[in-house]
C-alpha cells in the first residue's frame, strides 16, 4: 500500500518559512493557518534556521 504525499511548491514553502523565521510566528500557528501539518513545516524551517544562524 502506497501513501500519497503532498508536494508543495518551492514558493509556498519559502513563504511559510519566512513567516516563521522572518516574522517570528510560531510554527504551530503558521501550519494551522496554511492548513498543513506542523511536521511538514518543521522539516522546512530547521535547515533554513540553521543556515541563518551560521551566517551570524
Amino acid at each position: 500500500m502506497q501513501i500519497d504525499r503532498t508536494k508543495y511548491a518551492a514558493e509556498f514553502k519559502f513563504d511559510a518559512v519566512k513567516q516563521v523565521i522572518g516574522k517570528g510566528h510560531a510554527v504551530v500557528d503558521v501550519a494551522k493557518r496554511l492548513g498543513i501539518r506542523e511536521g511538514v513545516l518543521y522539516v522546512s524551517v530547521r535547515p533554513s534556521h540553521l543556515a541563518s544562524r551560521s551566517q551570524i
